[in-house]
Order: C-alpha cells, then sequence, then structure tokens
C-alpha cells in the first residue's frame, strides 16, 4: 500500500500504468527474506519472461533483497541513482531504492524514499517519450509482509 499511496503519487503516474512484480510468486510460508540464492532462483525462472513481455525501460529494484539481484547495486550508496543494468536479454536503467515499507519501520528511511522518488520523476521526464512502451516502468520487489 505504501507504493500505491505514498510514492506512486509523487510519480504522477497512475497505479494502472506500473507493472509491480513481488516474492508472491516464491514466498516463505513464514513470509521471511528469501536468501540470496533463494531469490536468484525465484528470479531466474521468473524474471527474463516477465521483462521480455513487459519490456520496460526503467525497473526500480525496492529493498536490500531484490538490488542484491543485480551485482551492480550497492544499495545504501546508489539508492535514488540510475544504474545501467541487465539481465538477460533485457538492457535497461535500473533504479535502486530502499524498500516503501522501510518508512514505516524506520522513519529515517521516509525522506530518502520521497526524495528517491522525487528523483525518479526527474529522470523519466527527461527520457525520449517517443520511444517510451506502454507501460514506464517496472518495479520489483522482495517483501517479507503484505504484497502491494
Amino acid at each position: 500500500m505504501e507504493l500505491n499511496n505514498t510514492y506512486l503519487p509523487i510519480l504522477g503516474i497512475p497505479r494502472s500504468q506500473v507493472f509491480v512484480m513481488n516474492s508472491t510468486m516464491c514466498s516463505r510460508k513464514d513470509y521471511s527474506n528469501p536468501e540470496p540464492i533463494d531469490a536468484e532462483s525465484c528470479m531466474g525462472a521468473h524474471l527474463g519472461p516477465i521483462l521480455a513481455q513487459v519490456q520496460p525501460e526503467v525497473i526500480v529494484p525496492m529493498g536490500a533483497v531484490a538490488c542484491s539481484l543485480w551485482p551492480e547495486i550497492d544499495l545504501n550508496r546508489d539508492h535514488g541513482l540510475p544504474v545501467v543494468g541487465k539481465w538477460g536479454a533485457w538492457r535497461g536503467v535500473l533504479w535502486p531504492c530502499f524498500h516503501p515499507s522501510a518508512g514505516l519501520h524506520a522513519t529515517s528511511y521516509m525522506i530518502p524514499l520521497q526524495n528517491d522518488f522525487h528523483a525518479l520523476k526527474l529522470f523519466l521526464s527527461r527520457l525520449d517519450h517517443s520511444t517510451r512502451t506502454s507501460v514506464p516502468f517496472t518495479s520489483l520487489g522482495f517483501y517479507a509482509t503484505n504484497p502491494l
């Protein structure tokens, strides 16, 4: 809900234009975060076909587990900044950010999250709109509790 109610309004993008994928397709019974090898295995099975179908220009991995799938990302260093990334045949921009629920658990994350989404809005506004796909960006996240 935090993504839909707090952060997407900053972008000015309706929820209907955002593809959100999370770990519920590979969730654990206790909803704990997956180990890195489990996250990679799950996304290895699901992410490639989804990216081929959606063809996003920008992927927003949210949280430490999602960001760990791309070795070029250091979440504490790179949050809110564009990073060139790839997954299989997909090539594009990664926009790492903290998990949206982080602000609920530690209010010190709220301002950085809001700043990261304001910067993402500016970045998206500078993209060449003539090449934009029907879905402006894809958000990938692994959620330990409720799905978005």
